[in-house]
C-alpha cells in the first residue's frame, strides 16, 4: 500500500511536471483551454503526465521468448500475483507438511521440527525438541512469516524471472523453497539443475521438468518427496493450486 505522503508528493510532483509543460505550448493556447472548460486542462494534464507509457517493444526473437524484458504489461506477474501465489502456497505447503503441534525429528536429516515444518523461530531460535507445542494458529502464523518474511525476499532477489512467473509457478517454488531452503539459487552445489533451469530462456517449460530431481533425504528416496516433487510440477504446469485432482 503506498503511504499518504508518497501519494501526495506524486501528485505534487506531477503538477508541477504539468504547469512546466505547459510552457512549451502557446499562452494563446493556454488561455483558450481555461477560459474554454478548466475540467479539460486538468484531463490534459492528467493523460499527459499520469497515463503510464509503455516501453518500446523489441523486435528480437531474444524479447519474443523473454517475454518483452523490462515492460511491465507484459509480465504476467504483479502485486496481486504474488499475493495470490503466496496464499497459494502456503495451502500447497501446509497440505504437504501438516500440522504437528509438538516438536519431533524430521524423517530425513533428524532436524528437530515443529508446526508446519519449521525448524527455527521468527526470532531465529532453532526448535528443539524440548520446546512447548504450538497451537495450529500459533503454527499458521509461524509458517506465514517465513514465507513472506524470509523467504519471498530472497526468492524475489535470486530468482532472474521472478517478476514474470505467474502465481501458480510462485506457489510451486515457494513449496520447494520451503522444503529445500530458499538459497537454492546461490547455493554453490546440489542445485545446479534447477539453478540452469530458471536462468534459460526456456524456464517456463524447463522449470517443472527440473523439480522430480528433488527426491533424496539422506541420500534415500523418499516417498513423501516424490509426491510433493509432481504436485509441485503439476501446480506450476496448472497455473493454480489446487488441482483439478488433488
Amino acid at each position: 500500500m503506498i503511504s499518504k505522503d508518497l501519494q501526495v508528493g506524486e501528485v505534487t510532483h506531477g503538477l508541477t511536471r504539468g504547469l512546466l509543460g505547459l510552457k512549451m505550448y502557446s499562452r494563446a493556447m493556454y488561455n483558450v483551454m481555461v477560459k474554454l472548460n478548466p475540467a479539460l486542462l486538468a484531463v490534459a494534464l492528467g493523460a499527459v503526465f499520469f497515463y503510464p507509457k509503455r516501453k518500446s517493444k523489441s523486435s528480437s526473437s531474444e524479447d519474443k521468448n523473454d517475454g518483452g524484458g523490462d515492460d511491465l504489461f507484459d509480465k504476467p506477474a504483479s502485486v496481486n500475483a504474488v499475493e495470490e501465489g503466496v496464499r497459494q502456497g502456503a495451502d500447497l505447503i501446509a497440505s504437504m507438511e501438516g500440522y504437528e503441534s509438538k516438536p519431533y525429528s524430521d524423517p530425513g536429516d533428524g532436524t528437530a521440527t515443529i508446526g508446519y515444518g519449521n525448524t527455527f523461530y521468527q526470532d531465529g531460535s532453532p526448535v528443539t525438541l524440548g520446546d512447548p507445542p504450538l497451537t495450529q494458529s500459533e503454527a499458521q502464523s509461524l509458517m506465514e512469516w517465513y514465507i513472506m518474511e524470509y523467504s519471498v525476499p530472497i526468492l524475489r532477489e535470486s530468482i532472474p524471472v521472478w517478476g514474470e512467473m505467474n502465481e501458480g509457478q510462485i506457489a510451486a517454488t515457494l513449496s520447494f523453497a520451503y522444503n529445500m531452503g530458499p538459497h537454492f539459487m546461490t547455493a554453490k552445489k546440489g542445485f545446479n539443475s534447477i539453478q540452469s533451469a530458471f536462468e534459460s530462456k526456456d524456464w517456463r517449460s524447463a522449470v517443472p521438468d527440473k523439480f522430480p530431481l528433488y527426491k533424496y533425504a539422506g541420500g534415500k528416496v523418499l516417498a513423501g518427496l516424490v509426491k510433493r516433487r509432481r504436485l509441485e510440477a503439476e501446480t506450476w504446469r496448472h497455473g493454480s493450486w489446487p488441482l483439478p485432482n488433488a
